[in-house]
């Protein structure tokens, strides 16, 4: 993990990596209890999960119902289902993300503090990723915005924030170097 990767992060933020970059049973079980503290315990929730096995263990599955969690997992390849579901929340998601991003712009002391070489590094292989892309499926980034996929779930960061204000992250971190 980076160094002080949660010294911005909001309050009560966790983060957890696994070393094949799939969610585990562990990892699963450590966003649950996360969650069981998120939720008013005498009302039950609905979690709907895709089908992946260490969402549907036994263990997590006990956890959630000790919880008054109830978890609906959907069939496997149907998460596209709710896909129209999510454009409801699209404009929500934009404003916050302008205005997180506003925020940053204007409060420089609150940008995340990443070790230059290492988000030199990010941004290089994000634009990488982005240019194979263009080539490949022949599309520009605004249309790679629309996508739904976790194949490109890896460019959300280059997608969510343009190029100039990365760089601008870099150069903040180049003159805290000094």
């Amino acid at each position: 993990m980076i160094p002080g990767l949660l010294n911005s992060a909001s309050a009560g933020s966790v983060i957890g990596f696994t070393d094949t970059s799939y969610i585990k049973e562990c990892l699963f079980q450590k966003y649950i209890k996360h969650f069981i503290h998120s939720i008013p315990p005498t009302c039950p929730v609905l979690l709907i999960l895709d089908s992946y096995k260490s969402h549907v263990s036994y263990a997590c599955a006990s956890l959630c119902y000790n919880n008054n969690i109830l978890l609906y997992a959907l069939l496997p390849h149907t998460t596209y289902i709710l896909q129209p579901a999510e454009l409801s929340f699209t404009y929500l998601k934009q404003a916050y993300d302008k205005e997180q991003f506003d925020t940053l712009s204007m409060q420089p002391s609150l940008q995340p503090s990443i070790p230059t070489s290492s988000l030199k590094t990010k941004i290089k292989t994000l634009n990488i990723r982005v240019e194979q892309l263009e080539t490949e499926l022949k599309v520009t980034k605004d249309e790679l915005k629309t996508f739904k996929s976790p194949s490109i779930c890896s460019l959300c960061l280059a997608l969510k924030y343009p190029l100039p204000y990365t760089l601008q992250l870099v150069e903040n971190s180049d003159q805290a170097a000094n």
